[in-house]
């Protein structure tokens, strides 16, 4: 009998991020038959490794030193050696150059490089790291036709070398929570008359949480609907944090802005929402944007990366430039005026729409393909 092929992947750590979903959704649903996945990471936090372990998912923390470490490599070749891997699997700038390089010292192994964000202006000691990665892969995986584009642009990759796949949703999950909404809304203190504004993502500049809170007290005197933003993500920590705070305490919306902490079963609170937003200024593949619709709930989304190819424009949401303050609070107010059976309308739109074409199945069955297509073919 034919025996699976050994996969290696390895990220940075297993906390709650987009990337570190996605790796989740891939290993738990990969054919058994045909691959056998073992994940290593090096960092906190640690929010996935539960799952991974009640699944029997082999995983196993490297020791790592501070910066780029090719004592990590050594390890991963090691570990890839030990359990006959023939492919390697990055997700991440350093994840994507350990595995690189480790497949470099194994005959017969492979290695894939994930590319997952769309990031502008990315230090240098990061963009070396990055093209080495690429240039010793045998595949990159790029999870929209933006970053495909880039990599094309500033590393002269092949287009050929180079596979988008869009990351993928588990609809059904974000269906069957539907039976979940009154008791969320009742546990977050939200009344039947209110409209609930779901973010998922922790405070930071990227994601652009004062931006969208200024565009909510700016539209708030306006809606006839008494809206509160619920935030679930990391608690907000550093300078940025700070600032959002204490606007929100200045603009005396403390009572309408919510802060949650990340959960394991993030489906009940798109459950709670109404609308679900995302205003940061750059992405790869955004899960939030896949989820909500998944939920059945229109999103708001910045129109950056692949957006347009995600989001069926004021049939499923609606797109605004994150760098307008007045855009997003031009949006908040078209949602407004929109009566709840409409909303509801929309959302079977996003929902059908993610079971045709960004389903975690298709996610699973394309990259299947990439290592079957690899593995043929050889190094």
């Amino acid at each position: 009998m034919k025996q699976p092929v050994g996969i290696g992947f390895i990220i940075d750590d297993l906390g709650p991020g987009g990337a570190q979903r996605q790796l989740v959704e891939l290993v738990l649903r990969l054919n058994p038959r045909a691959f056998a996945p073992y994940i290593y990471y090096y960092a906190d936090p640690t929010f996935h490794l539960p799952v991974l372990q009640d699944a029997g998912i082999p995983v196993h923390r490297l020791h790592k030193r501070l910066g780029l470490s090719p004592q990590l490599a050594l390890q991963l070749a090691a570990g890839a050696l030990r359990h006959k891997f023939r492919l390697l699997q990055g997700s991440l700038a350093g994840p994507n150059l350990y595995a690189a390089t480790a497949a470099q010292l194994l005959p017969g192994c492979m290695a894939i490089a994930s590319e997952r964000s769309n990031q502008p202006d990315r230090p240098r000691r990061v963009r070396m790291a990055e093209g080495t990665a690429y240039r010793l892969a045998q595949a990159v995986i790029a999870n929209t036709h933006t970053a495909k584009q880039r990599l094309i642009d500033d590393y002269r990759l092949p287009a050929q070398k180079i596979y988008v796949i869009h990351n993928g949703v588990d609809v059904e999950r974000f269906t069957a929570a539907d039976a979940t909404r009154n008791t969320t809304r009742a546990a977050l203190r939200i009344a039947n008359e209110e409209r609930l504004l779901l973010m998922v993502g922790r405070p930071s500049p990227e994601k652009n949480h004062l931006a969208l809170v200024q565009a909510l007290v700016q539209a708030r005197t306006l809606t006839q609907h008494a809206w509160k933003l619920l935030i679930v993500g990391s608690a907000p920590r550093g300078d940025y944090a700070t600032a959002l705070k204490h606007f929100i305490e200045e603009a005396g919306v403390s009572d309408r802005v919510l802060f949650h902490e990340p959960a394991p079963d993030i489906e009940r609170f798109y459950a709670a929402a109404d609308a679900v937003v995302l205003a940061s200024l750059w992405e790869g593949c955004p899960n939030v944007v896949l989820e909500a619709q998944a939920a059945g709930r229109p999103i708001l989304a910045s129109r950056i990366s692949d957006m347009s190819r995600l989001v069926d424009e004021k049939r499923s949401g609606w797109l605004f430039d994150p760098t307008e303050v007045a855009s997003i609070a031009s949006i908040m107010l078209n949602l407004n005026d929109i009566e709840s059976s409409t909303l509801r309308q929309m959302g079977a739109v996003g929902r059908a729409r993610m079971h045709e074409h960004f389903s975690v199945g298709t996610m699973v069955a394309r990259t299947e393909r990439i290592y079957e297509r690899l593995l043929s073919q050889g190094v």
